[in-house]
């Protein structure tokens, strides 16, 4: 939303990028396919200014079932 604060964004915007990566297997509810790197910027002053998420460590695979 436009009326939010930059921190606000920031704050918010974390949980959705945890919900595109994370996902529910048998052993693990909450089992990360990414790290995610959190770079932010501030002025002189200390208010927040931008921030930039990347990801790495992205699966391209995974095995889902175990050969018998």
């Amino acid at each position: 939303a436009n009326n939010r604060t930059l921190r606000e964004k920031i704050l918010q915007v974390n949980p959705l990028v945890e919900a595109f990566g994370n996902a529910c297997t048998a052993i693990n509810d909450n089992s990360s396919r990414f790290g995610k790197y959190l770079e932010m910027k501030f002025t002189p002053t200390g208010a927040v200014m931008g921030a930039k998420i990347s990801e790495y460590l992205l699966e391209k695979s995974r095995v889902i079932k175990q050969a018998t």
